[in-house]
């Protein structure tokens, strides 16, 4: 496996599965990082709207955009440098996936999200030259850089993607 020890900032981008009707308790179960609820400065009104019985102030929440959204997918950056194996691990622990696009939508989204390189789930570790996604299954979309993928040094197995969208082996 090649680490990419010359590049400044590192990226991984994880999944999670989104729809619609997604609850913040169900948001919060398929990845622990993932703020959900509107920000409130003194609190909501009680059940009985603004005339109700008086009730304690709430606390002030605060929340924030965490990653970037395509179709149903939530793409959600960590700037550690670390190595493929280390960022498999995390997702994994994170019940989430790295990122693997499967259009141009999805690339983009990733791009717009990563500072510099990122990894994306997608390995030719088990049979060289044989592109899957490592949560199974063959490539189906691609934008390899010029004259990649090259096996450089017979070490790469794991594919990165630049600040302008072009997959690196």
């Amino acid at each position: 496996m090649f680490w990419f020890v010359s590049l400044p900032t590192l990226l991984f981008v994880v999944t999670v599965s989104f729809s619609e009707s997604t609850t913040c308790e169900d948001a919060q179960k398929a990845c622990s990082v993932i703020a959900c609820g509107i920000p409130v400065t003194n609190g909501t009104p009680g059940r009985d709207g603004r005339d109700g019985a008086k009730g304690e102030k709430g606390e002030p929440v605060h929340t924030f955009s965490l990653g970037k959204r395509s179709g149903k997918k939530l793409y959600v950056p960590n700037s550690e440098k670390m190595p493929f194996s280390k960022v498999k691990a995390l997702c994994a622990e994170l019940q989430a996936t790295v990122a693997t696009p499967k259009n141009a939508e999805e690339n983009k989204a990733i791009m717009d999200l990563a500072n510099d390189h990122a990894f994306l789930g997608i390995t030719d570790e088990a049979t060289e030259g044989q592109f899957v996604y490592v949560t199974g299954g063959r490539l189906t979309y691609s934008n390899w850089k010029k004259d990649e993928p090259n096996d450089f040094g017979s070490g790469e197995d794991c594919v990165c993607l630049q600040e302008n969208g072009l997959c690196l082996e």
